[in-house]
């Protein structure tokens, strides 16, 4: 009888045990992690230079999300243009969120070179990237017209000043072909060159030789 309430003993053990892995199995299972995930909704030079980079931040759970927003270019590299703020969310949402650059990130902003703004947003160990090329917006960084006013008598790639139609130089715009030159070209001569051309400045100093010398 004592064996035989034993085995009564471990029998409903064994089953309750049984009862309790099966109910936390699919609770564990069905848990899902936590993933972030971001998306620059604004990266124009006037709003960086300004209130800051606007981007748009999502959770599909309750989690705390870093984030940080870089910039790349040539001549910089990589660094950070604002400081880490951390964004709280209580269950499955989405935000966006308006993340001033410091002083130095400002300052970069308004500058007219090539720039990538990239959006860092991590949770845990999980990370959500976005990046855009930054808008340049800024007056001071749009192109002038192209005056081809004069593009029958001057080379206009370097827009060149009044008194200056033979800017850039040595260019092949100036040339002639030459069978006797090393490179098949030559500087055309005054003669020449002042048959084709309209001058606004002397060219006395117009050197006469092959550009490759």
């Amino acid at each position: 009888m004592v064996a035989a309430a034993i085995a009564v003993v471990f029998s409903f053990g064994g089953t309750a045990l049984a009862g309790q892995n099966h109910e936390s199995g699919p609770a564990t299972s069905s848990a899902k992690p936590a993933k972030p995930w971001i998306a620059i909704v604004q990266a124009g030079q006037k709003a960086l230079a300004g209130k800051g980079i606007r981007v748009r931040v999502a959770s599909n759970r309750r989690m705390k999300i870093r984030v940080v927003v870089r910039t790349t270019s040539f001549d910089e590299g990589t660094w950070n243009v604002t400081r880490p703020r951390v964004l709280k969310f209580s269950r499955r949402a989405k935000r966006v969120v308006t993340i001033p650059l410091t002083p130095r990130g400002k300052a970069a902003a308004s500058l007219c070179g090539s720039r990538t703004v990239t959006a860092r947003a991590r949770s845990g160990k999980r990370i959500s990237k976005a990046s855009a090329s930054m808008a340049r917006q800024l007056a001071s960084c749009q192109l002038a017209p192209v005056d081809l006013s004069r593009a029958d008598d001057c080379d206009f790639i370097a827009q060149p000043k009044q008194g200056m139609c033979l800017m850039p130089f040595p260019s092949d715009y100036y040339t002639r072909e030459d069978a006797t030159s090393p490179n098949g070209k030559r500087v055309a001569d005054r003669a020449e060159m002042s048959s084709r051309y309209s001058w606004s400045a002397p060219t006395r100093n117009v050197p006469r030789r092959s550009p490759e010398s």
